[in-house]
């Protein structure tokens, strides 16, 4: 009987082996598309647009031919967005993997992480506008200012950081936990000086990779931190009544102001900055992940 079903089950193989080398190279392609996509933007802007990358440019004050005080504004701004970020993002996140149990609130904070991972950015940007640039449109509380950007930044990204540092929690293997509580520590204790500690090399990651979010981030500022900033006397630590700019709304601006030709090639310019910045971000977070596993999980 074996001998009869041998050729169907040899066509039957012979099938899989092709259906499977065809989903193969689906996923080749796709995979290629994006990296020559990436490739492409990458090249595109530095064709038209490293040539006018100069030290006086990155120095410079001047609207349409200095980008110093974005950079500063950029740099301050990610600095103040990501202290609440962390704080709320790591302690939602050690409460859901943690402690939390399948019940309403678990649900309810599930909900809350969905909906404003979906939420437009420029949509962010006016709850921000009303949050804390006016007293809910009433009048000023804190105007166009650094603070205001910052806050809304740390909203907007608070679920990506609250995801990132679930994965790393979870990626603790559950033998530290149960040698920590065989050791008689506490469920605090335990996630204190095991659990979080194991978890730093995810946790630095995912940090770097959404502040990378935060420095390419344009619709939500324009409503919070302001689309122009001075050239004098910007530099300083002031949150509030002080426009902040970043880098990325500097080069919206350019564009809808009915740029020259100067600050056309300043927008170039400055696109080539942000995606250096971008990616060095990035390729940051992948070499501090190297590392930290090698520290931290003996590698």
């Amino acid at each position: 009987m074996s001998t009869i079903h041998e050729p169907e089950a040899a066509r039957r193989h012979e099938r899989e082996k092709r259906r499977d080398r065809r989903n193969t190279a689906l996923l080749w392609g796709v995979a290629v598309f994006v990296v020559l996509v990436l490739l492409y933007i990458i090249v595109y802007t530095f064709a038209r647009g490293a040539g006018n990358v100069t030290w006086k440019f990155l120095t410079g004050t001047d609207f349409e031919t200095g980008i110093a005080p974005q950079l500063f504004n950029t740099f301050y701004m990610l600095v103040l967005s990501m202290i609440p970020m962390l704080v709320v993002g790591i302690g939602a996140a050690i409460y859901t993997v943690e402690y939390a149990r399948q019940g309403f609130l678990l649900r309810l904070l599930r909900f809350a992480t969905e909906t404003l991972t979906s939420v437009p950015s420029i949509v962010i940007g006016l709850l921000g506008f009303l949050l804390f640039v006016t007293d809910f449109g009433r009048g000023p509380r804190w105007e166009f200012s650094r603070l205001a950007g910052a806050l809304t930044l740390a909203i907007l990204n608070l679920p990506w950081m609250m995801r990132t540092a679930e994965d790393a929690l979870r990626a603790v293997p559950a033998s530290l936990r149960e040698a920590s509580y065989a050791l008689g520590a506490t469920k605090f204790q335990t996630v204190m000086r095991t659990v979080l500690p194991a978890s730093i090399p995810g946790l630095v990651t995912g940090a770097l990779i959404v502040s990378g979010r935060v420095i390419g981030e344009t619709a939500a500022l324009i409503y919070t931190s302001g689309v122009a900033g001075s050239s004098s006397g910007w530099l300083n630590f002031k949150l509030t009544q002080v426009p902040g700019d970043t880098l990325a709304v500097h080069i919206y601006t350019l564009f809808a102001d009915n740029p020259t030709p100067a600050a056309q090639k300043a927008q170039t310019a400055s696109a080539v900055v942000l995606i250096v910045l971008t990616l060095s971000v990035n390729l940051l977070g992948r070499y501090f992940e190297r590392r930290l596993k090698r520290r931290f999980g003996g590698e």
